[in-house]
């Protein structure tokens, strides 16, 4: 499992932009396991990162999805950390500490996405690798023309499968972007 300064010391800032660490004292109000809180504070997570995801403000405390939108109390374990690129809500569930979506077209289903914030990361990590290694072989548009290679999938879903099997599982988040890249 990636570690918070692994993650901090592989996440290219330049080219993909800041990551943003919660402060200690806006996670203590939280559920969330000790080691799920230390990871958003010392390795944090990007402003936004492909494949489409933007992270939520990191300068005031994490709120629970009823309290940022006023979803019902059947949701209060639901921390919001951001959104999906169909604007669901992205959240670590605090019973399991998993990282899921909330999908809003079908009543707020809860979608699975990694197992764990660590696990989490290190899959958006090989996502930025994924896009890399098909621009470097398809070309700079690469990614935006889905022109991702067979081998570069394959390896994707090999490498997501060694940190987090049930994150290739069919109907979780990392399933539906293998499918969508092998359009």
């Amino acid at each position: 499992m990636i570690s918070p300064k692994e993650f901090c010391d592989k996440w290219n800032e330049k080219r993909d932009g800041p990551v943003n660490k919660l402060d200690r004292d806006m996670l203590q109000h939280t559920n969330l396991s000790s080691d799920t809180r230390r990871f958003l504070s010392e390795g944090g997570l990007p402003a936004s990162a492909a494949p489409f995801i933007e992270f939520d403000n990191a300068t005031e405390p994490i709120q629970n999805v009823n309290q940022k939108f006023g979803m019902p109390i059947d949701y209060q374990s639901y921390w919001f950390i951001g959104t999906t690129g169909s604007g669901d809500p992205l959240c670590i569930d605090e019973r399991t500490n998993k990282v899921v979506y909330l999908h809003h077209d079908n009543n707020y289903e809860e979608i699975f996405m990694n197992s764990s914030i660590h696990q989490f990361a290190e899959s958006l990590l090989l996502f930025s690798k994924l896009i890399d290694e098909a621009i470097h072989i398809n070309g700079e548009f690469a990614f935006l023309d889905n022109e991702i290679p067979e081998s570069v999938c394959m390896w994707f879903e090999k490498e997501l499968r060694r940190i987090d099997p049930k994150a290739v599982e069919k109907n979780t988040f990392w399933f539906e972007e293998l499918e969508n890249l092998t359009e």
